[in-house]
């Protein structure tokens, strides 16, 4: 079979490599393309990817400004979809277009062109843009005013918007736990929404059962200059909230940590534009000191964090279930711009829900020092992986091969019955 995959960024790469090469060594024709208009040519140079030990294709869109982000991709998706239609047609026959995708604009147009050439499209979701589905917004007006900032607003609407009709006309949506599935099959009722589980926590979850988690832990102490005092690990997502908002929030989580007598460090996204030592310039204006809080961008894996630390407090699912896995105490956030839905809380026990600053500060202050507390969440996170995530089995890329294999022969099935019965098939 022809198979193309389309990651969005290099992340999606890293995580769906081993399925590419499962696809590869049962032998199908694994190739990659992604688009050199629209993508960050850093996540995405030639030779980083041909390093993986696949064909690599650019997709070009023609008299369509190089570098753009996404306002362009909006604006210009017409031309967008132009060069992908033409990219898929001269590489015809193509037996299945796989997107690593988050469902952004860029990926949208690229899904859209593929779905129009009918060719069998799958879209491999891991979770980040789902979320807030169960709370969205009704308009724009509405996503600002909860986010109490126009910006923040606008982007959280435009995800909202561009991730649901990114799923339109897909023909399969592989996603990693089962209640991200159930939310996106109660939102795209005619898609076939599959949970797969993932090749990158089966992974996960044996490097922490080979490693000593101490020992990786006394690494990054040494790396990052801190002493033994618990770790409270905050995953910072850049969401577009007002600087103060969210300094305001760094207070309330660092002085938890210190009634805790632990300390606060605080990772920024690598593709975010926050930076280390300006914020910590904004922390001192505050009060807060080296002592109270630590900001760190590429020092460490999101992973090194999650082994290093007591507690976790993040809002997506990507670094919540890395936490668990981890087996640590997770604070899951479920207000401003993008707040949480995720069940790990409410249907589990195996997160403490926090709906404003002063909760999560109450929070960290608790898991730190009650020990009933942190012994009950950390008990959870066990039946919880076992029903969201398939107990991390290892089967995860055996069940996503799987469900592509089926799709594309029900697709091929398909497409004989309907030349059959027009005449234009072979007839027994």
């Amino acid at each position: 079979m022809n198979i193309w995959f389309a990651p969005t960024n290099s992340s999606h790469l890293d995580k769906n490599i081993v399925l590419l090469r499962s696809l590869q060594s049962h032998g199908h024709q694994v190739r990659i393309a992604c688009a050199d208009e629209v993508q960050d040519p850093i996540d995405h140079s030639p030779d980083k990817i041909r390093k993986s030990g696949f064909t690599f294709e650019m997709v070009h869109a023609p008299g369509f400004p190089p570098g753009v982000r996404l306002l362009w991709g909006l604006i210009h998706s017409g031309k967008l979809k132009r060069g992908f239609r033409a990219f898929l047609q001269s590489h015809k026959p193509i037996d299945a277009v796989v997107f690593g995708a988050d469902t952004m604009i860029i990926s949208r147009t690229f899904v859209r062109a593929a779905v129009q050439q009918g060719i069998p499209t799958v879209l491999i979701v891991d979770g980040l843009v789902l979320p807030n589905l169960r709370q969205a917004p009704r308009g724009l007006l509405e996503a600002c005013r909860r986010a109490k900032s126009f910006v923040a607003g606008c982007v959280a609407w435009l995800v909202l918007r561009t991730g649901l009709r990114g799923t339109s006309g897909v023909d399969l949506i592989l996603t990693v736990s089962k209640s991200c599935a159930k939310l996106l099959a109660a939102r795209c009722p005619h898609q076939r929404v599959r949970p797969v589980g993932s090749p990158e926590y089966d992974d996960l979850a044996m490097r922490v059962k080979r490693e000593d988690p101490s020992a990786v832990a006394r690494r990054v102490r040494d790396r990052l200059g801190l002493d033994d005092r618990p770790v409270v690990f905050f995953a910072h997502q850049p969401l577009g909230l007002p600087k103060a908002e969210e300094l305001r929030r760094v207070a309330h989580m660092a002085e938890g940590a210190r009634r805790g007598g632990g300390v606060l460090l605080v990772k920024f996204h690598p593709r975010g534009e926050e930076y280390p030592a300006e914020w910590q310039k904004l922390a001192e204006s505050i009060g807060l000191t080296t002592k109270d809080v630590r900001f760190i961008r590429d020092e460490c894996t999101s992973i090194e964090c999650c082994l290093l630390c007591g507690i976790c407090v993040t809002i997506f699912s990507t670094v919540a279930l890395e936490a668990m896995i981890c087996g640590k105490p997770l604070v899951a956030i479920h207000y401003g711009a993008t707040p949480s839905t995720l069940p790990y809380g409410q249907e589990y026990g195996a997160a403490y829900d926090v709906y404003d600053d002063e909760q999560l500060e109450a929070a960290v202050t608790e898991i730190l020092t009650d020990d009933t507390t942190r012994r009950r969440l950390v008990e959870a996170i066990g039946p919880m992986l076992d029903n969201e995530l398939f107990g991390l089995d290892g089967r995860s890329t055996e069940r996503m091969e799987s469900e592509i294999m089926e799709l594309v022969r029900e697709r091929s099935g398909d497409a004989h019955k309907q030349a059959r019965s027009s005449g234009s098939g072979p007839v027994d």
